[in-house]
């Protein structure tokens, strides 16, 4: 996982993830993707996460 400067609560929810895959032997996973417009302008944040079935 790439990381730049991020919010606190981010930082909380990949250390939360990291103990979830630690402690169910998962690969639990979370992507931000910055958002841009045609002019490459910021539209916004997504954010995917990846849970094995």
């Amino acid at each position: 996982m790439k990381r730049k400067l991020q919010h606190p609560t981010t930082e909380i929810t990949y250390e939360r993830i990291k103990v979830i895959n630690h402690k169910l032997r998962q690969k639990i996973t979370m992507e931000i993707i910055d958002l841009k417009d045609e002019q490459g302008e910021e539209r916004g944040t997504r954010v995917v996460f990846g849970v094995p079935m």
